[in-house]
Formats: C-alpha cells, sequence, structure tokens
C-alpha cells in the first residue's frame, strides 16, 4: 500500500473512532467533504493552503 492510502486509512480511523460523518468530521477539520473523501481514499488532493 503506498503511503497516501496509508495515511488516508489512519485519517478514516481517527474520523470513525470519534464517530464523526465525512461531512462532521471535515467541518471540523476545515475541509470540504470532497477534499477529505479524496484524502482518506489516498487521492492527490495537492498541497494544503
Amino acid at each position: 500500500m503506498n503511503n497516501k492510502k496509508v495515511i488516508g486509512q489512519k485519517i478514516r480511523d481517527l474520523r470513525k473512532s470519534m464517530k464523526l460523518t465525512q461531512s462532521q468530521f471535515a467541518e471540523l477539520i476545515d475541509l470540504s467533504e470532497n477534499a477529505l473523501g479524496k484524502l482518506e481514499r489516498g487521492i492527490n488532493i495537492g498541497p494544503a493552503t
């Protein structure tokens, strides 16, 4: 598994351990739901700003 996918899985695991939906977690970390979904799947969304 590549690093992006490993990081994405860790983010997903953290979100689920907090019992949050993607929408709730995205709002908490000030990220769009779409970007969070891509991040969790290990898809490159570009540099954070």
